[in-house]
């Protein structure tokens, strides 16, 4: 027996992607009145260039095969995560290779200053899980700011509403990750993706995400919880992986 969903009612049901009960129907609190997520239309229409862990780690791909972003953008290396006292710096295409992906409980790196730049240089450091996330997100950040992406992607606002991508395909230029790329009809829409709260606030955007898992990864931060800075990092690198486009959720 099938149950029609209450758009009102404060439950989320199927068919629902939200349901904020008394205050359905109020503009701008994120859940409209057929209880769909309110676009966040500053952010729609915007696309850029991540890789989830495996693709930055993969030995050949999007990242590291021929034509790769690291391939044809070897300046977005080194990286370094952490801060002196804690931390990594992976300053080689064959040390990414080796490093991640990383899995494991968030926290924070190993004393030490550390640089990884042969694959037999790369040790247990520590971070678990965030270690990897960041080293995605900053690599993201770097190819935007040295042209090799769509750019500013480390100064974009958190969206406080759920949003979704669409893939995209290369434009005229036959390179995937420049300006003239095209979105990609048979690309299933991803999401929403959804921000914790204690993360998108306050203006804050991709940059100041990875300050507060740099401040984790130093041991020097207590708040916002690392599980939500986690959360906040993957979900960065999850929306826009292989390069996508945010388009209205359906």
């Amino acid at each position: 027996m099938s149950v029609l969903a209450i758009c009102g009612d404060g439950i989320v049901e199927p068919g629902e992607e939200c349901d904020d009960g008394a205050l359905n129907g109020t503009p701008g609190d994120g859940c409209s009145s057929e209880c769909r997520y309110e676009h966040p239309d500053q952010l729609l229409g915007a696309q850029f260039c991540t890789l989830s862990q495996g693709g930055w780690g993969a030995p050949n791909g999007i990242a590291n095969g021929p034509g790769g972003f690291v391939t044809r953008y070897p300046q977005i290396l080194p990286v370094t995560i952490g801060a002196p006292g804690r931390s990594t710096t992976v300053s080689t295409q064959a040390a990414l290779i080796a490093y991640l992906p990383a899995g494991g409980s968030a926290r924070a790196l190993y004393p030490g200053d550390r640089t990884f730049t042969a694959s037999g240089d790369v040790v247990d450091d520590g971070g678990g899980a965030l270690k990897g996330q960041v080293t995605a997100l900053t690599l993201a950040v770097h190819l935007s700011e040295d042209g090799g992406a769509p750019q500013y992607f480390g100064e974009v606002e958190l969206p406080r509403l759920g949003f979704c991508t669409q893939g995209l395909t290369p434009g005229d230029d036959g390179i995937l990750g420049t300006e003239d790329d095209e979105l990609d009809p048979d690309d299933p829409i991803a999401g929403p993706f959804v921000f914790p709260a204690s993360i998108a606030v306050n203006q804050a955007t991709v940059n100041d995400v990875l300050v507060m898992a740099n401040q984790y990864l130093r041991a020097a931060s207590s708040a916002p919880r690392i599980d939500d800075v986690n959360t906040a990092a993957t979900i960065l690198n999850q929306a826009f992986d292989g390069c996508r486009r945010v388009v209205p959720c359906q």
